[in-house]
């Protein structure tokens, strides 16, 4: 295990062992909890009550599957955009708390490669996305809401552009039905309105469509 890896999950047995008996809570859930105050029996449930998923968790599920990609990118002043495709394989991992996306396509003429983790962080009730990709060493990092009525997600992001200013990002997917969604992304800088940057249509491909239920899976590794 890399060295972060032992970073987080030293973290986590931090987190749990704050909490006496949290282990054995999560293996015996449904017995009384024994020799504890009031206030660490509180504390385990809310632990518990944080880690399952649930309904937010299972808005995701329609971007499971495998996607077709049609991508458009504006860069600079052209009104133009530079266009392309790509395949997208997303799927369920940690007992369907994320969805795991691997990505691969072309952008200007050359060989994109991505990587993606979105969820829904129970504690903050924010949906949060994590992106990287061989365009870039940034981690990118989202955070939003969702919208029923329109059945879109929005979300927000600060990062820097390499040349150190400030930037800041907006997303939207719109969800279409089971078998289409659109990201269209924005940023701006200072005091300048948000440009639109990118949009990227995501079609089911035939073969995932084909699967039916198997595409629900949840995979053991997040390797490509």
């Amino acid at each position: 295990m890399k060295k972060h890896g032992w970073i987080h999950a030293g973290l986590t047995l931090v987190l749990m062992i704050a909490i006496p008996g949290f282990a054995a809570g999560q293996e015996k859930q449904d017995q009384p909890s024994e020799g504890m105050s009031p206030q660490e029996s509180a504390e385990m449930a809310a632990w518990e009550k944080a880690a399952t998923p649930g309904p937010n968790h299972e808005l995701l599920s329609d971007f499971v599957g495998t996607w077709d990609t049609k991508v458009q990118v504006w860069m600079g002043p052209d009104p133009d955009p530079q266009e392309s495709s790509g395949k997208s394989e997303n799927r369920w991992v940690l007992g369907k708390r994320y969805i795991h996306s691997i990505y691969k396509g072309e952008v200007m003429g050359g060989p994109f490669h991505g990587i993606g983790y979105t969820g829904y962080d129970n504690i903050e009730k924010k949906f949060v996305a994590v992106w990287m990709d061989t365009m870039s060493t940034l981690l990118m990092v989202e955070k939003g809401d969702y919208d029923p009525s329109t059945r879109t997600f929005t979300y927000y992001s600060e990062y820097k552009d390499p040349m150190g200013n400030k930037v800041l990002g907006k997303s939207r997917v719109r969800v279409l039905g089971k078998d289409k969604h659109v990201v269209t992304m924005w940023h701006k800088k200072g005091d300048a309105d948000y440009e639109k940057a990118l949009e990227i249509t995501y079609t089911r491909s035939k073969s995932s469509a084909e699967t039916g239920d198997s595409q629900k899976k949840e995979i053991a590794t997040a390797s490509p």
